[in-house]
């Protein structure tokens, strides 16, 4: 019989990869319209010096996203592989820790920013007393909204690993548009100047984080979320090193652009005056379309791969790892192509026309724009190498890409062949992480003797390997086949004949109760795992939620058959719903 047609397909993974990409991509696109549209309306509205202060400003709400990303991102990921473990009771535990860190930060935020206001403008070494008085203006209502900010990143990270992306991107949208039509009316209508662009983004924060609230916790059938708050006591605060491990590269990323940001701030004032720094703030701005990409298919990929990664499915891990990076690619290299083609058209949407500084931005821009294609790569496998526990590596990529790849570079450059070089830091920076990627992947799958392999570093033993995965459909003839197609597997596996029987018969009535019980045909992954002494059966389906355990309830008398079957020759039997998967595990 040909079993050509049973193998392991990317479908589910790919699916749930772009449910949740084009989710968190316009939330993350939402997002950094603020910033964006903060920047095109001052700098249209209030002239290149009241953009200048907003750039200058930018770098404290960066900072501060730091922790933020910490909580939330190593939070979600850390969920998302307890999900993958089967372990609820300690997701939820996990839930709820992070929040209440989260609220305590919102207060620790609030209190700094009024009682340090004065010594955090010092950090700006300002001269020019126009500027300062900008920058102090726009900088004052942020910090008062900063403790919004952390709450809302932090249950975004969370509400996503909870398998509701869509929610999460309409609360961004809103809060988007909010800050959108405020901007206006305070800028323009109440003439607030700056600080009204500032108060603009506070109120988006303010309705975005009253929306997730609203509808994450209301009791709505459409939303049946499986995170719940739960009663926690001092020693379930230990899970915080768990989610500091998986969030502080991340955030460490973060912080080396903050640097990477002041220090440059620093350099290209040194070079070219505020000139240069509305040329800058331009540069980063349009960085930031490449890192809406970046992040979101980040983001995107974490929850799923710590789902993976708990469930030890290696192959899907490589069909979610290389969906990623050709999104990215292809992103990447559309967006060099705009920006190549028509600096002078965004020069223009910021509404800057004096001579010289547009002259300086399109040469800023055509050179910055080189490194936009190889951007992400390493951002993504920062991400990876932190959540497989490969840290030394992570910490490596990160500072490389995010400071020592651009800051000495960049005081070199324009030190050695001129200040316009300078702005070729940004690509020298990203082939620097390329290498380190490498070159670092290849040690430590040297240093592991053959048991991690490539640049994802994967690892299998014989004591828990993978003998036979592949895609089917929850059709009758399928159940059939892929049945005899894994006992011939075991069988060259050298697994005993008595097992490999009771497993194919395992497979075949899982297969059909699927059937039976979940009314479209729907893709189905299925892998047959050696454990120790046991066998392990992983069915993961996209169908409409369904319990197949409860079949014993059903009229259906084959079904009742086929679970009772299926419970007497198996040690273990389980059913869960996660991130929109129909998940089996049955242990032999």
């Amino acid at each position: 019989m040909d079993m050509a047609g049973y193998h392991r397909k990317s479908t589910l993974i790919d699916t749930k990869f772009t449910e949740y990409l084009w989710s968190i991509i316009f939330a993350a696109m939402a997002m950094s319209a603020n910033v964006i549209v903060d920047g095109i309306i001052v700098g249209n509205l209030l002239g290149a010096d009241a953009l200048a202060a907003v750039n200058i400003a930018g770098p404290v709400p960066m900072l501060v996203s730091v922790l933020s990303i910490v909580i939330g991102l190593g939070g979600a990921t850390s969920i998302a592989i307890q999900k993958g473990r089967r372990e609820p009771a300690l997701a939820n535990r996990i839930y709820t820790v992070c929040l209440t860190v989260a609220a305590f930060l919102m207060v620790a935020f609030f209190l700094a920013g009024q009682l340090f206001f004065t010594d955090i403008m010092g950090l700006f070494s300002l001269q020019n007393g126009e500027l300062y008085a900008a920058v102090a203006s726009f900088l004052q209502p942020i910090l008062l909204g900063l403790p919004l900010m952390v709450i809302t990143a932090v249950m975004q990270f969370l509400i996503s690993a909870d398998g509701f992306p869509r929610l999460v991107m309409r609360g961004a949208i809103l809060n988007s548009a909010t800050n959108l039509c405020m901007d206006v009316i305070y800028i323009k209508v109440f003439g607030m100047g700056i600080e009204g662009a500032a108060w603009a983004t506070v109120t988006g924060f303010v309705v975005g984080l009253v929306f997730l609230a609203w509808f994450y916790w209301r009791r709505n059938p459409k939303y049946n979320r499986t995170l719940e708050l739960c009663q926690i006591s001092l020693p379930d605060f230990s899970c915080l090193s768990t989610v500091f491990r998986l969030g502080i590269i991340t955030a460490l990323m973060q912080f080396f652009l903050f640097l990477q940001q002041f220090c440059m701030n620093n350099l290209v004032l040194q070079q070219f005056g505020a000139m240069g720094m509305v040329a800058l703030a331009v540069c980063l701005n349009c960085r930031m379309l490449i890192f809406i990409v970046i992040n979101g298919a980040s983001n995107s990929m974490g929850p799923i791969l710590g789902m993976l990664l708990g469930e030890r499915d290696r192959q899907g891990v490589r069909f979610l790892l290389r969906q990623t990076f050709r999104f990215i690619l292809a992103a990447g290299i559309g967006i060099f192509l705009l920006l190549e083609c028509a600096p002078g058209i965004i020069l223009t949407l910021y509404g800057i026309t004096d001579v010289q500084t547009a002259a300086l931005g399109v040469r800023a821009l055509r050179i910055f724009v080189l490194a936009i294609p190889l951007m992400g790569i390493t951002t993504v496998m920062t991400q990876y190498y932190q959540i497989i526990r490969e840290l030394p590596l992570a910490v490596v990529l990160g500072c490389t890409e995010g400071f020592l790849g651009v800051v000495p570079v960049a005081y070199l450059l324009a030190s050695s062949f001129g200040r316009d070089t300078l702005w070729l830091s940004f690509f020298v920076a990203e082939v620097l992480a390329l290498l380190v990627l490498f070159l670092g992947s290849r040690y430590i799958a040297h240093r592991a003797q053959g048991r991690k392999k490539g640049i994802f570093l994967l690892q299998e033993t014989e004591a828990d390997r993978t003998v036979y995965e592949a895609t089917a459909r929850n059709a009758v003839l399928d159940a059939v086949q892929v049945s005899q197609a894994i006992i011939e597997s075991m069988r060259q596996s050298g697994i005993e004949e008595k097992q490999c029987g009771m497993i194919g018969v395992a497979v075949e009535e899982m297969l059909m109760e699927m059937k039976l019980q979940n009314a479209r045909n729907c893709d189905v992954d299925l892998i047959v795992r050696q454990s120790g002494e046991h066998i392990v059966l992983a069915f993961r389906d996209n169908g409409a939620a369904c319990n197949y355990l409860e079949a014993g309830q059903a009229e259906d008398k084959m079904a009742v058959s086929g679970i009772a079957l299926l419970k007497r020759i198996a040690t273990e039997v389980r059913y869960d719903y996660v991130m929109g998967f129909n998940c089996m595990r049955v242990v032999i």
